[in-house]
């Protein structure tokens, strides 16, 4: 169901059900994604079926569908390669990127900074990395340095070298 969705959705149209209140709510929250728009849309019709029907069960298993529906539709619609981009701010990060590109095979920024409060220029070094290779570069940096500041963010999608390539 989720893959017929999805090929419905990018061609721009819908089925005529419920999704078509999930494209009202996306015009209204445009960052909105499709998936996410319909799971609230669905979400609220399994609700009130159960206050009406009082059939928990039944809406265990829609809930089950609608989540497997919709993890599917924007699987498709936006991807599926996620990642995660690492920015550490230390005095260490020559040695935790020579690390990280010798035992990740991964490549890593520098950044020219500054710190707001101590107004001092210093660099911050940034990686893309596959979300499973993160424990190994948090293992690298504690070794090198434990009272690094590191930020960890979720990317939807990478394209580039050691990663999808872009079409």
């Amino acid at each position: 169901v989720g893959v017929g969705m999805a090929l419905v959705f990018m061609r721009d149209s819908t089925t005529g059900g419920g999704d078509i209140m999930a494209k009202l709510l996306q015009k209204r929250f445009p960052y909105m994604h499709t998936g996410y728009a319909l799971m609230i849309i669905d979400m609220v019709v399994i609700g009130a079926s159960v206050l009406v029907f009082k059939g928990l069960e039944s809406a265990l298993y829609g809930l089950i569908s609608m989540v497997a529906t919709t993890q599917t539709i924007d699987a498709i619609l936006y991807g599926m390669n996620k990642g995660a981009m690492v920015m550490v701010h230390s005095s260490k990060n020559r040695e935790i990127a020579d690390d990280i590109m010798s035992q990740l095979n991964r490549g890593t920024t520098f950044f020219k900074s500054m710190g707001g409060f101590s107004r001092q220029d210093s660099e911050t070094l940034v990686c893309i990395i596959d979300r499973k290779q993160f424990y190994l570069v948090k293992a690298i940096v504690n070794a090198h340095d434990p009272q690094a500041f590191v930020v960890v963010a979720e990317t939807k999608e990478t394209y580039g070298e050691g990663f999808m390539p872009m079409v």
